[in-house]
C-alpha cells in the first residue's frame, strides 16, 4: 500500500526537490571545476549526482553510505596505484576484489556500486600516479560532501516553516 498520500507527501514535490538538489550540486561542482582547472573537479560533478537520491527520507542515509563507499573505492584505487604503478587489467581485477571485500567488511550493501565506480575513476582515467589518485579521491569526496550539504540544507528548509509556526492558522 502506498502511504505517501496518507502522510501528505506528494511525488511532485519530491521530484522538484530532487531536481533542485541535482542542479545546485552540479552548479557548485562545475563552478569549482572552472575556477580550479588544475584539479579534476569534473569527478565531483559525477560524484554529487551519484550520491544524491530522490527519496528525501532515505537521501541522507544513502548519501552517507555512498560517501563511505566512494572513499573506500578511491582509497583502494590509490593503494593500487601505489602498489602497481600503472593499473592494468590484472591489477584492476585485483582492486575490484579488494574493493568488494572492503565493502563487505564495512557492510555497505548496495552502495558498493559507488565504491566500484570510484575505484575506476581513480585508477583508469588519465595518468595514474598516487598524487593524481589522491586528487581524484578528494574530488570524489568533495562531490559527496556537496550532496550531503544539499541534503541537510533542503531538509532544514523543508522543515523550517513548520518548526517556526508557519503552518495554517486555526
Amino acid at each position: 500500500m502506498d502511504t505517501s498520500k496518507a502522510r501528505g507527501d506528494t511525488g511532485g514535490r519530491d521530484t522538484i526537490l530532487y531536481v533542485v538538489k541535482c542542479l545546485a550540486g552540479t552548479a557548485v561542482s562545475y563552478s569549482l571545476y572552472v575556477a580550479f582547472p588544475r584539479y579534476p573537479l569534473y569527478w565531483s560533478i559525477i560524484s554529487v549526482l551519484l550520491v544524491l537520491d530522490p527519496d528525501e527520507k532515505e537521501s541522507m542515509r544513502l548519501s552517507y553510505a555512498r560517501m563511505k563507499a566512494n572513499i573506500a573505492g578511491a582509497a583502494v584505487g590509490v593503494a593500487a596505484i601505489l602498489a602497481f604503478g600503472r593499473v592494468r587489467l590484472a591489477a584492476l581485477c585485483l582492486s575490484v576484489v579488494a574493493t568488494l571485500a572492503l565493502c563487505q567488511l564495512i557492510k555497505l550493501g548496495k552502495a558498493t556500486r559507488s565504491a566500484l565506480a570510484a575505484l575506476v575513476i581513480v585508477t583508469v582515467s588519465g595518468p595514474a600516479t598516487w598524487i593524481t589518485g589522491l586528487e581524484r579521491m578528494a574530488c570524489v569526496v568533495f562531490g559527496c560532501l556537496v550532496a550531503m550539504a544539499l541534503n541537510v540544507l533542503t531538509s532544514l528548509v523543508m522543515r523550517w516553516p513548520r518548526s517556526r509556526g508557519g503552518g495554517r492558522e486555526a
